[in-house]
């Protein structure tokens, strides 16, 4: 009967872990809550405008890179235009692939109750970071995250090895009651081992090239090493692995060319005739480069509270066994550091206004250190002390002291042949296997960011989230003896609690900044100042700001006296792709001519002669003479003057700061 209580007590110890729970699921609250106080406030006229445009119709634009619209229409279909609904779907559909991410992290490792709860609220909860200081709606960059999500979650569940393998360590000791095979982990181990973990892998790399090419193709790279490592370590097994991954492609290809409505051949010509377009503009195809890093978020108040008090729970556990006094400690520990970073944000004390206050979250893979630190193999260590028993040292202690049961000398010699038979079993290769995994997951944020022109450093931050799953799974591999699994999972507790501060830090920076818009704490400060009103020819409603409700009120009202709808237009501001969708009009050439680069009207006049010849013609206009991103030169080159051809038929002022007029051409011009 003690040796039963015994362990179910141990179990218990083992589904434990209240206090970082408790912190990821307040970590998680505070972002969601930061993520929804944004979703129905302002709207940026320039990115999130051609977001709009192309989900309301992706044909729209041939002189483009990306198929987004192809696959997110049905979405925006779904919700009738509704960008505030639309935003909430991203929101929820960014939850779940993260979340998914955080699952098979914790399948791979063999997590249950609190522990895993922790793990899979603090990966949802970064899966909302790609959208902190950007616009907020679904667009080509959330939808390579998402398939980024759902590449690695597929290679973790494919590669990593999990609790109880052959391959697992020789002095892990037999199964315990955590990692005994029930129906729910049979499940998982077949779908991990035949056909979901891979078919993931081959699915996600297309939904992310889907969204961008580049990231696509960094992804198929990564894949690549993983199946040259796989078939060194085990060519019985590569085969199939290449297979389901090769189905796993197959099936979203299919499904992407059954939304483009189109075969492989126009869907090459599409990519080919973008990266034209792109060339021209000169101003994309500096793909490898370093940024400035965000030092401002990496040496932050809030930032460094949660680092301080990671480092003194990582202290604690260097003391000595671990206890639940020391548990508490270190929970307390947190929880203040939490405090204290609330505290900054709410007083001032951290610039919630900058951009770069993301950069909090590059601690999150220097974790690995003390990770690293703590876990290894310590010289003079004997035994190792993570092996499960039902026999507990008779040493009296009190209740707060309590340390995880120690090994007996009988247990020990009953498991020695099972020891000996995995150690047999696992080859050396199957660390390559590890190290390539945690490679490509150290790698994938980068993968993620390439191709954009936004700064790498910052962007890679925002994907934070294939880091905290790194160093996680960091503290499953086994170095030689190792230490006792109790310290091991309290160091499993360290890394998912400080995290979550950290992603917490990166979703509160949020609220101080909005992409080319006011923020939503000015929404706070004067609520007279922002109205609701119609930004969207469905009738969408948003909050914004009093004059940005006004120029929605005249765009609307221009829009029912000209009939609008489908008419072309032209813009040559070179930044308000939203307003010809505020108007229901359709885009010349391109659903964003862009402005103020190198090759801006190259780029504009090869998009609006590609498209159809008759537009320029019946076309209204969209000028700003104080523009900086203004398209100089681009009426003239196509036969046309402002002063000759067109005639003002309303003025309004851009959320940037300038004037802007809706010009119609002049009859017989």
């Amino acid at each position: 009967m003690g040796s039963e209580q015994a362990a179910v007590t141990a179990v218990r110890r083992r589904r434990g872990g209240w206090w970082p729970a408790a912190i990821a699921l307040v970590a998680a609250a505070g972002g969601v809550l930061a993520f929804l106080a944004r979703v129905g406030w302002g709207l940026d006229r320039t990115d999130e405008g051609q977001y709009l445009l192309l989900l309301a119709d992706p044909t729209m634009s041939r002189a483009t890179v990306f198929l987004f619209g192809y696959v997110l229409h049905p979405l925006f279909a779904l919700v009738g235009g509704d960008v505030l609904a639309l935003r909430v779907v991203g929101m929820l559909v960014g939850l779940l692939t993260a979340g998914a991410l955080g699952w098979a992290a914790t399948r791979a490792l063999g997590l249950l109750g609190a522990d895993a709860w922790a793990v899979r609220g603090v990966a949802a909860t970064a899966g909302l970071l790609p959208v902190v200081s950007f616009p907020l709606t679904p667009s080509y960059n959330t939808l390579a995250f998402w398939g980024t999500c759902l590449w690695a979650s597929g290679l973790v569940l494919a590669t990593w090895p999990g609790p109880g393998r052959a391959h697992e360590d020789a002095h892990d000791g037999p199964r315990d009651a955590e990692s005994a095979p029930g129906p729910r982990r049979r499940l998982g181990a077949i779908a991990r081992d035949t056909t979901l973990g891979p078919a993931l892998v081959g699915l996600g790399g297309v939904v992310a090239a889907s969204g961008k090419v580049t990231t696509g193709a960094a992804l198929a790279a990564l894949t690549l090493v993983a199946v040259v490592v796989r078939a060194v370590t085990s060519r019985r097994q590569v085969l199939p692995f290449v297979g389901w991954v090769a189905g796993g492609a197959v099936v979203g290809l299919v499904a992407l060319m059954a939304l483009v409505g189109h075969g492989p051949a126009w869907i090459v010509d599409f990519y080919r005739e973008g990266a034209r377009n792109v060339a021209l503009l000169q101003g994309h195809d500096d793909l490898v480069r370093w940024d400035p890093f965000p030092w401002i978020g990496f040496l932050a108040a809030p930032a460094l509270a949660v680092v301080v008090a990671a480092l003194v729970s990582w202290r604690l556990l260097r003391r000595g066994a671990p206890t639940r006094r020391r548990g508490r400690a270190i929970a307390a520990v947190t929880a203040l550091a939490v405090l204290v970073e609330v505290v900054a944000f709410a007083t001032g004390l951290a610039p919630t206004r900058a951009v770069p206050m993301v950069g909090a979250c590059w601690w999150i893979p220097l974790l690995a250190i003390p990770v690293l630190l703590t876990t290894r193999r310590t010289p003079g260590s004997g035994t190792d002390h993570s092996v499960t028993t039902t026999t507990t040292s008779t040493t009296p202690m009190s209740a707060d002291d309590e340390p995880a049961p120690t090994t007996s000398a009988s247990a020990v010699a009953s498991t020695s042949a099972s020891t000996e038979a995995h150690a047999s079993r696992r080859p050396g290769q199957s660390r390559a296997v590890e190290a390539v995994t945690l490679l490509a997951l150290t790698l994938a944020p980068l993968a993620y960011v390439v191709g954009t022109n936004g700064n790498y450093a910052i962007a890679q931050a925002r994907a934070c989230l294939f880091w905290f799953v790194a160093v996680l799974l960091l503290t499953g591999v086994r170095h030689g003896t190792g230490r006792r699994e109790g310290e091991r999972r309290l160091v499993r507790r360290v890394v998912t609690a400080a995290s979550a501060g950290l992603v917490l830090v990166a979703s509160l920076s949020g609220l101080g900044h909005a992409y080319r818009y006011p923020p939503v704490t000015s929404a706070w400060s004067d609520p007279a100042a922002t109205e609701v009103a119609v930004v969207s020819p469905e009738g969408a409603r948003l909050r914004v700001t009093k004059a940005d409700a006004e120029t929605s009120r005249l765009l609307a009202e221009v829009d029912r006296e000209h009939h609008l709808a489908g008419v072309p237009i032209l813009d040559v501001t070179g930044a308000s792709p939203g307003y010809v969708r505020q108007l229901g009009g359709r885009p010349v050439g391109s659903s964003w001519l862009l402005g103020a680069y190198p090759g801006s009207l190259d780029a504009a006049l090869d998009a609006v002669r590609g498209d159809d010849p008759t537009l320029v013609d019946r076309a209204w206009v969209l000028d700003a003479p104080a523009s900086p991103r203004r398209i100089e030169g681009l009426l003239p080159a196509l036969g046309r003057s402002v002063d000759r051809d067109y005639e003002t038929v309303a003025t309004f002022r851009h959320t940037l700061g300038y004037e802007v007029r809706l010009l119609r051409p002049v009859t017989g011009s």
